[in-house]
């Protein structure tokens, strides 16, 4: 049906086509042929004015010509001559006759009876008069100046006198220009309707001189022109004042080629509409009066002839209306015929590519489609437009939904001809129908959601009970859903929520590009702390209503304060995508009386360049993160993208993990010391404990690297036991005979804000008996700063058994001793970068020593670290620091060599390694 409207539409765009071209031709050739006339009868005028021309000019007014005709020997015969042109001067229009002999005025004769030219020589005139002696010619020539000053133009005829080919001189007759143009008649044209322009060619320099035109203005290319020597060549231009073709006459001939359009088109649309009765008749027995549609046999003939007149694949589809037959009797005439008046709209709407269509009987419709689809997309098809045929009616105010069974087909695979196809269609279909029943599909869905799957759809069934049964089911199958994946306190889609979306999305598309953010926010567990779970409740459902104005419904919430959001957009809008969150977090979020800005850790993970799969970009994504969180390596402004290199760091951590972890339960793990030396007494008094990790190569991992992938994994704790054993063991057995009082130890903040964590440090040190004043715990300004009253009350506690407590890397932090005053710090161990600038900077060193002053004065040690050379050692000396510690006196040491290095240093003998 669709198809034979394209073809009527064209063939009816192509006739219009055609007889408005077929109109525009006609009138075109009136007009070609019209103006073709005219431009005879201009082409026979000019040929008469160019034959007046050409005798006015050369024999009427050519008085010098005529002289010399009257007597060849002129140049002997002056008196003649004198008479001559006496006479010829009073004729009309002359102005005066000269004679030449040689390049000498022999006698000149003018209108006014003046002979003031007798006696010039040639070259006293323009060049024109010379142009007869050059070529030896009869020349005319004008309209030029009479005089070099004077306004006057006239023409000039020249007849030279040669004997042979000898010039001997010349007559000159100089005519009026008026005179001259008024002789050639060209106003007569005018008279006939024509305007006119005539010019020559100049002489001299081959230009252009106008000699005559009706209205200058006027553009005479388009004009007919005629060409005349006279020896110049002249150009004689006319057209008519209305042009070749007046308005009136084109007026006449475009009436004429509409009038023969009109009359065309109505020729056409009586043999059309004749056409389409014709037809109509013809057709009665092959469509189906309600629908428009085909009925049967013609559905069979159109698909028969796709078959013979463009083999090619396509679908056909049969779909039956259930209980058409029952509900038709009660639903009555209009409300079926409304129905069947719907469907053809239904198909043109849903099917996009050419297609045939026909009612079969009662509900019952086929439909072949041009279009190769594989089973999937079949099926696809069937079950969309079998919903779009859904019949929705009320009957005695219940609704009703008649859904439409449906079976599919493929040719040539399932049949040869257009009857086999729609044959095997019906079979199959009523077929299925006897060994199926609603009630059996409603089964066999609620058994295939009870095995977990996510896809069930309960259909609508012609019963009614069925229906509403169905409807339940849905709603149940939905509430179960929103229990599952959606979190009951932010009402956004959690983890599994998640899985689901990304595996759909990738399902449905596997090559399209989108980016995984996960946004964690920075120590999150403190606001409940601090404040209370409601308050930590409140930022989250805050937080989670800014970053749906970004994520939309691809927003989910992990775990705790862990969210994760979708984004389709290109890689170019990263930035501002980055933005936009981290201004949702950073923007202040009041909670009743106070105001919190939340810091925000993003990972970015893109599909499908760095994970393939719902589970692996979550895990790449968080890795990212927590990467990010532990190390702070690689971002910028918080933000971590997850890439190969990342990848590689991961490896290399759990390669040092599993290191680590092995030393630990192998009791492999070396702890090394370097001993700290006390200035007054000139002597080394300490040491500080510092872990060593064989790397398997010969060599070891970094210290600070070992410590960092420690935190990160959870394993400083075990670390900080085993080095504390260690270090006290070495202490207790060995290190007061060598002369060490003290023993510096680095405690992590893992180690120290832990619950209960003063008794297991004690514990650990009096289990190898050595007393806790021989102990000295080195932490940092950081660990301080990040709780600096849960800090103080650790400290405290450590204190009261006599543990000395050392600050370390001092001034590279908060420098300040303000806040020390109210800590239990024994030791300010000063940062090796303050011992450099020091020595460079006069400045620097008096602040080092006003600092070291300072101490002093509040009863603390100062440790110098990392001092290297002399010279930092002599500076350090001036000052009053306690102790100094670097490479100037000695690296780490394991235990053998730093024993030998005490008794060589302090001076002991008869200590057993």
């Amino acid at each position: 049906m669709k198809v034979m409207k394209k073809k009527t539409l064209l063939f009816c765009t192509v006739t219009v086509l055609c007889i408005l071209m077929l109109s525009v031709g006609t009138g075109r050739i009136i007009q070609d042929h019209y103006s073709g006339q005219r431009k005879k009868e201009v082409s026979r005028l000019l040929k008469m004015y160019k034959d007046n021309l050409t005798l006015v000019i050369r024999d009427q007014l050519n008085y010098a010509a005529e002289t010399v005709k009257a007597e060849p020997d002129i140049l002997n015969h002056e008196a003649w001559f004198q008479r001559r042109a006496k006479n010829l001067a009073e004729q009309e229009g002359v102005e005066k006759i000269l004679l030449f002999k040689g390049d000498k005025v022999l006698s000149s004769f003018s209108a006014d009876g003046n002979e003031k030219d007798k006696g010039k020589d040639l070259r006293d005139f323009s060049y024109i008069y010379t142009m007869a002696k050059v070529v030896k010619e009869p020349v005319v020539e004008g309209p030029v100046k009479l005089n070099k000053d004077g306004e006057k133009e006239v023409f000039l005829f020249i007849q030279p006198l040669l004997k042979g080919q000898v010039y001997e001189g010349e007559v000159v007759a100089v005519l009026d220009k008026e005179f001259v143009i008024r002789r050639l008649n060209l106003k007569r044209l005018c008279d006939l309707g024509y305007e006119y322009h005539l010019w020559k060619v100049n002489s001299q320099d081959g230009s252009k001189d106008v000699v005559a035109y009706s209205d200058r203005n006027l553009d005479y290319s388009y004009a007919s022109k005629i060409e005349i020597y006279l020896p110049t060549r002249w150009t004689l231009s006319i057209m008519p004042k209305d042009g070749w073709i007046s308005k009136k006459t084109e007026t006449g001939i475009m009436g004429t080629s509409v009038f023969l359009g009109v009359l065309l088109s109505v020729l056409f649309m009586s043999v059309f509409v004749l056409a389409l009765r014709v037809r109509y008749f013809k057709n009665l027995s092959i469509y189906d009066e309600k629908t428009g549609l085909y009925n049967r046999e013609g559905f069979v003939r159109e698909v028969q002839w796709w078959m013979v007149s463009e083999p090619c694949v396509f679908s056909m589809f049969y779909f039956s209306i259930e209980e058409y037959s029952r509900v038709e009797l009660m639903a009555g005439f209009l409300k079926e015929n409304e129905y069947l008046a719907s469907v053809p709209a239904v198909l043109d709407e849903y099917i996009k590519s050419p297609y045939v269509s026909g009612r079969i009987a009662g509900g019952k419709f086929a439909v072949a489609v041009k279009e190769e689809m594989t089973d999937e997309e079949r099926l696809d098809f069937a079950k969309g437009l079998s919903l779009k045929l859904m019949w929705k009616i009320r009957i005695r105010g219940e609704k009703l939904f008649l859904s439409a069974n449906y079976q599919t087909a493929v040719y040539p695979k399932d049949g040869n001809s257009a009857e086999d196809l729609l044959n095997k269609l019906i079979t199959d279909h009523y077929m299925r129908l006897y060994v199926e029943s609603p009630a059996e599909d409603l089964t066999e869905k609620c058994r295939l959601l009870a095995a977990g799957r996510t896809d069930v759809e309960f259909s609508e069934y012609a019963d009614y009970q069925l229906t509403e049964l169905s409807k339940a089911l849905n709603q149940y199958r939905k509430s179960v859903e929103q229990i599952a994946y959606f979190d009951p306190v932010y009402h956004i889609g959690n983890r599994m929520k998640y899985l689901k979306d990304v595996d759909m999305l990738i399902s449905y598309d596997a090559k399209r590009y989108f980016r995984v953010y996960s946004m964690d926010i920075r120590s999150f567990s403190k606001y409940n702390e601090l404040f209370s779970v409601s308050t930590g409740d409140a930022l989250l459902m805050e937080i989670t209503r800014r970053l749906e104005h970004i994520f939309g419904n691809n927003l989910y919430r992990i775990n705790g304060d862990v969210f994760i959001g979708i984004s389709f957009e290109a890689d170019k809008d990263k930035d501002h995508k980055v933005g936009r969150i981290r201004n949702a977090f950073q923007s202040p979020i009041v909670v009743e009386d106070s105001t919190f800005t939340l810091d925000v850790l993003i990972g970015i993970c893109d599909y499908p360049l760095h994970a393939k799969t719902s589970e692996k970009l979550l895990e790449s994504v968080q890795m990212a993160v927590n990467y990010a969180k532990t190390s702070g390596a690689g971002m910028a402004n918080n933000v971590i993208l997850y890439d190969d290199k990342l990848l590689e760091v991961r490896r290399e951590e759990a390669r040092i993990v599993r290191l680590l972890e092995t030393s630990l339960k192998e009791k492999t793990l070396e702890v090394w010391y370097q001993p700290l030396y006390h200035l007054k007494r000139e002597r080394f008094t300490g040491t500080e404990a510092l872990v060593r990790l064989p790397d398997g190569n010969g060599g070891y991992v970094p210290a600070g690297q070992v410590i960092e992938i420690a935190e990160k994994n959870g394993l400083v704790g075990q670390v900080g036991e085993y080095v504390i054993h260690r270090a006290c063991t070495f202490m207790m057995e060995k290190g007061k005979k060598l002369g060490i009082e003290s023993m510096g130890i680095n405690l992590s903040v893992q180690q120290l804000l832990v619950e209960n964590s003063v008794p297991s440090i004690i514990g650990h040190i009096k289990k190898t008996g050595l007393d806790p004043k021989c102990i000295t715990f080195e932490i940092t300004e950081t660990v301080l700063i990040q709780s600096i009253e849960l800090a103080k009350g650790i400290l405290d506690e450590l204190s009261s058994y006599g543990v000395r407590i050392a600050l370390d890397d001092f001034g590279i932090g908060y420098s300040s001793l303000n806040y020390l005053l109210n800590l239990p710090v024994n030791v300010l161990k000063f940062d090796r970068s303050m011992t450099k600038k020091s020595v460079d900077s006069e400045k620097q060193y008096a602040l080092l020593k006003a600092m070291i002053q300072m101490a002093d004065i509040n009863q603390m040690d100062v440790v110098a670290e990392g001092v290297e050379t002399e010279e930092e050692w002599k500076m350090l000396t001036s000052t009053s620091a306690s102790y100094i510690q670097g490479f100037y006196y000695s690296k780490p040491l394991p235990e053998e060599k730093l024993m030998q290095f005490l008794r060589d240093n302090n001076h002991i003998e008869n200590v057993k390694q």
